[in-house]
């Protein structure tokens, strides 16, 4: 029996894996289906029961019920509910604002929280893994993009410990590819992460030396292999209507059948020249009775044309990262190519065109590149590895407070260390007051307290004096994970108190 009690995940948006490493070897984890990557799908039925990965897949295939099949989860966990904003998924689920935050619509109009959705993924993931390891794991290391804000952080550790684990530990996704790499191995190095998944681009750079890396504040976006996949659907959508007359965006089931073939040429297009995109009964003719077929030829040449717009904002994100940090590529040794999206041949081409076909390292399997090196850590929160390394990644966002002008007071910028602590103090703006608002916020140095990202509103009662009189020190501390801390202190009184804990 295996001596691990902690795995690590990393949960995607388009797909997810779980692995660990026993000390001789780490072992990438298959699901029931037979795959390692298990796809972040998740199927409910009229009677609450979860499907998830490609049973779901294989339901919504069956069944044709695009409704009540949940997809691009990780896109939706922790953010805010806007009116007016276009929460589309893949497979076209309805989501509304259910107390500020998005939730999907399932059956019987029984909504669903991304975080709840999540938990079913990790809950799929866990019982592979324990089946493998033959006993219960505990712990897990589960990994996030870097640009994820606070909320988010906390969504997805909530979403651990619905799943039923005991302890979860957040890790970025360029640490944890670091480690996959062995940078923790290295004498010195100077990286760069270029992280292209199925939902998300991050690009970030550091230092590794002797065990010690480093990662400065990154720069990401919702940017993945989805998009490139919408951007072929339109094509092909639009062809379509030119050629048949008919709009495939009319019938949810269209995009249903069509979307997984397009992945599948997008696959096959890293390798050949053409592929064919074929999908039967796409349309259902209502009017002259029967369905219609679709089939077309796709090149890499136009693949590449419709896709040229978000190859180049990778560049753009990345170039912006760089003039940011006052850097060129010439100051990098290595360049990590992370998630499968690499793999595209103009994605490749893109960037060696920028940082040089030298710098480039593609020695480790861009799909399990994040999950390996969240099974090495995962090995060393349980004393299988030793700990060869440190971690010292900047805070990536700015944190303070709403002040009475409704202003963004910032207390720890974009790029302190982590561990390092900021105070701002509070007071009473009238006589007599006798109660203290803080509102914690996350945004940019500059911005009105609307614009911001609200993490917390917590009112301190106070006792009523002259204004001005009661002080609140309010610290703010942000750990290695990203996960902030934030404590009070009553000046008067001396007593301390928790704003936000992680």
């Amino acid at each position: 029996m295996s001596k691990n009690k902690t795995v690590g995940i990393d949960l995607g948006t388009t797909n997810s894996a779980v692995a660990y490493h026993d000390e001789r070897s780490l072992h990438l984890v298959e699901s029931t289906s037979g795959h390692v990557l298990m796809p972040s799908v998740v199927a409910v039925d009229k009677g609450g029961k979860f499907t998830v990965g490609h049973h779901a897949l294989r339901k919504l295939k069956r069944d044709f019920d695009p409704e009540f099949v949940f997809s691009n989860i990780k896109k939706q966990i922790g953010m805010p509910a806007q009116e007016g904003e276009d929460y589309t998924t893949a497979y076209g689920p309805q989501i509304v604002a259910v107390n500020g935050e998005r939730h999907f619509i399932g059956p019987n109009k029984q909504t669903y929280s991304p975080t709840e959705l999540s938990a079913e993924i990790l809950k799929s993931l866990k019982a592979s893994a324990d089946r493998k390891l033959k006993k219960p794991s505990s712990g897990v290391v589960i990994t996030v993009p870097a640009a994820f804000d606070n909320n988010r952080i906390l969504d997805t550790k909530e979403a651990g410990l619905m799943a039923g684990f005991k302890r979860v530990i957040i890790k970025t996704e360029p640490e944890m590819a670091a480690l996959a790499f062995g940078l923790h191995k290295t004498p010195f190095t100077r990286f760069g992460v270029f992280d292209l998944g199925g939902g998300t681009f991050d690009i970030a750079h550091g230092t590794a030396a002797k065990g010690d890396i480093n990662i400065e504040p990154p720069i990401g976006e919702e940017l993945g292999g989805t998009d490139f996949d919408k951007a072929v659907w339109r094509y092909l959508a639009a062809a379509y209507q030119q050629d048949e007359g008919k709009d495939l965006d009319s019938q949810p089931i269209a995009k249903l059948k069509l979307m997984p073939t397009i992945e599948e040429a997008k696959r096959e297009l890293t390798d050949l020249d053409n592929a064919f995109v074929r999908a039967q009964g796409i349309y259902i003719d209502y009017e002259g009775g029967g369905t219609r077929d679709l089939q077309y030829t796709i090149t890499r040449e136009k693949f590449d044309e419709l896709t040229k717009h978000l190859v180049d904002k990778t560049i753009e994100l990345t170039k912006r990262l760089l003039e940011r940090d006052d850097k060129t590529p010439r100051d990098f040794d290595e360049i990590l190519l992370v998630g499968g999206m690499t793999r595209v041949p103009a994605v490749r081409k893109a960037i060696e065109d920028f940082f040089g076909k030298a710098r480039i390292r593609d020695d480790v399997n861009p799909d399990y590149a994040v999950v390996m090196g969240a099974a090495i850590a995962a090995a060393q929160e349980d004393d299988i590895l030793p700990r060869t390394f440190n971690f010292s990644q900047s805070v990536a966002f700015s944190f303070g407070l709403e002040d009475e002008h409704g202003n963004f007071a910032v207390a720890l910028p974009v790029g302190a260390a982590p561990g390092e602590i900021a105070e701002l103090v509070v007071t009473t703006a009238q006589d007599g007051q006798a109660s203290i608002p803080i509102g914690i916020l996350q945004g940019d140095a500059g911005s009105k307290a609307k614009d911001c990202v609200r993490l917390t509103r917590y009112e301190h009662r106070v006792q009523p004096g002259p204004a001005e009189k009661p002080r609140i020190s309010v610290e703010f501390m942000v750990d290695n994970s990203g996960q902030l801390t934030v404590t009070g202190r009553d000046q008067q009184t001396n007593q301390s108190f928790p704003i936000r804990e992680p």
